[in-house]
């Protein structure tokens, strides 16, 4: 089971300097009481963030990708790559991209979606994963 540091990610997010609305950054354990979802942490296992608006909601742990709608989850371990399809098919630009997609290592991919302006920053994090994770 490979743990991330999650101070490393929140470093980097607050290095980022974006200005988030429809995500949440967990400081300490403490502030996840008001958080309730359908799943159970492990003892080493701390919520770094929630994203959600009206239609997604996804949960990144030190461990996991939770998606509490779906009751799915990604180990962490199994994120290989991540990539950017619709701005590379011209669907979105980079200025109003939404999504990022997340490559496992089952050879399937996961459409993940993120706030819009964020996805340089959810890139740079969930590459950091997939390199932390080899």
């Amino acid at each position: 089971m490979k743990i991330i540091k999650s101070s490393i990610i929140k470093s980097k997010i607050k290095r980022s300097g974006i200005a988030l609305q429809d995500t949440q950054i967990f400081e300490d354990k403490n502030t996840v009481n008001d958080f309730t979802f359908n799943f159970l942490l492990n003892e080493y296992e701390e919520i770094i963030m929630k994203f959600e608006n009206d239609i997604n909601k996804w949960v990144l742990t030190n461990y996991r990708l939770l998606f509490p709608n779906r009751l799915s989850q990604i180990l962490l371990g199994d994120i290989i790559g991540v990539d950017i399809q619709s701005i590379r098919n011209q669907e979105s630009t980079k200025t109003n991209n939404t999504s990022i997609d997340l490559l496992l290592n089952n050879q399937k991919s996961v459409s993940l979606n993120v706030e819009k302006g964020t996805w340089p920053l959810m890139f740079e994090i969930f590459k950091y994963i997939a390199n932390y994770s080899r």
